[in-house]
């Protein structure tokens, strides 16, 4: 008679575990890795161009407080150029930027704004009068120019 332990099996151990294909977990955990490092990217990008907008904003305000203490449009006009180029050769490539001088650093400044502000409006003292000594120009005006062209370049 045939004994129990003749219809008994032995232990099968299972086999190896396969690392390919990946399980769902993985490529959802590979997924987010991705969009991670996007977000991550995007976000310093975005705050170097939002740093630059902000301190040029900033320091353009500085220099107009400063010029209603002490009445200085000629040191006024040349730190306003200073600034708004430091701004643009941040905020744009410097290839593009760097030679501009004149009617051409005009025309640049009026991009993003309605009408032509720097070439025909308060903004043409920007290309002459910083290296004048005696200028006559309207620094209130030319001021919120200057911040409006600033905003436009964030947009």
């Amino acid at each position: 008679m045939p004994d129990i332990a003749d219809y008994l099996k032995d232990i099968h151990v299972p086999g190896d575990v396969s690392s390919w294909p990946l399980a769902i977990g993985w490529w959802i955990a590979v997924l987010l890795g991705i969009v991670f490092i996007i977000l991550v990217a995007w976000f310093f990008v975005a705050r170097k161009n939002r740093g630059a907008w902000y301190i040029a904003k900033k320091e353009v305000t500085v220099l107009y407080s400063s010029y209603k203490k002490n009445l200085d449009a000629s040191e006024f006009l040349r730190k306003l150029s200073i600034i708004m180029r430091r701004y643009c050769l941040s905020y744009y490539p410097p290839s593009g930027v760097a030679g501009l001088a004149g009617q051409p650093w005009l025309q640049f400044l009026d991009q993003g704004l309605k009408g032509r502000p720097f070439t025909d409006g308060p903004g043409k003292v920007l290309a002459t009068a910083p290296y004048q000594r005696e200028v006559d120009i309207n620094v209130k005006n030319l001021y919120a120019l200057c911040i409006k062209r600033i905003e436009a370049g964030v947009k």
